[in-house]
């Protein structure tokens, strides 16, 4: 199992992150190479969609499907749960937090792995680094 964890500040409110974290199309727009369906959805429980990443003649398609979107309260933060279904399956859980005017998403993702031990915190690392990055740009842009 690879598994990973990072916490991202943001200058948006709390209900700002969570919308535009929801929004499908941000993610394409994200996502280098990668184009996510349906277009202009929004992540509810329930909602499957499929993450396809081109390079080239190689397409890798990542089914997923929303298990639980709960936007930010008053007093509760928002949680998003994702199911990765295939070829990858894991989980995703990404809480917004708001904190003041500004806020803060929780991202912890787990992926099933065959890696060896070393391999696997190679990969782990490496995949911490892509997902915060376009996390940064779904959020922020």
């Amino acid at each position: 199992m690879i598994e990973f964890k990072f916490q991202l500040p943001c200058q948006r409110s709390a209900r700002q992150v969570w919308s535009r974290l929801v929004a499908v199309d941000r993610h394409t727009r994200a996502v280098p190479l990668t184009r996510v369906r349906p277009v202009g959805a929004t992540m509810r429980p329930g909602l499957e969609f499929v993450a396809e990443t081109r390079l080239g003649p190689l397409r890798l398609r990542d089914r997923m499907r929303v298990e639980r979107a709960r936007p930010p309260g008053l007093l509760r933060p928002g949680k998003l749960v994702i199911t990765k279904l295939r070829p990858f399956r894991g989980l995703i859980v990404a809480q917004v937090t708001a904190s003041g005017g500004a806020s803060t998403v929780a991202w912890h993702q787990q992926v099933a792995s065959r890696l060896p031990g070393p391999l696997g915190g190679v990969a782990a690392k490496l995949l911490r680094r892509g997902y915060r990055a376009s996390l940064r740009r779904i959020v922020a842009d």
